[in-house]
């Protein structure tokens, strides 16, 4: 569920021309795995958010100051 309301925060807030920006694409957990052996997944929307928050731009403190609201799922589960 909170995936999902940081995906519409981000929708609703961006202000970049759309046709400046290349499609978001993300790949997954880069240089980490995408989740456990047994849920090989467990993580990956998590990782995917981060991308996707990266990918919108925005100041490096805004960054910063999302990163433990996309990540405290992982962090959570693991």
């Amino acid at each position: 569920m909170r995936i999902v309301l940081v995906f519409i925060f981000f929708f609703v807030a961006a202000t970049v021309n759309a046709e400046n920006i290349k499609p978001f694409t993300s790949d997954g957990c880069s240089m980490f795995p995408d989740g456990t052996l047994e849920q090989k997944e467990l993580w990956l929307s998590c990782c995917t958010a981060h991308d996707y928050a990266y990918w919108q731009g925005g100041t490096s403190e805004f960054k910063v100051y999302l990163s433990p609201f996309i990540l405290t799922p992982f962090i959570t589960i693991y």
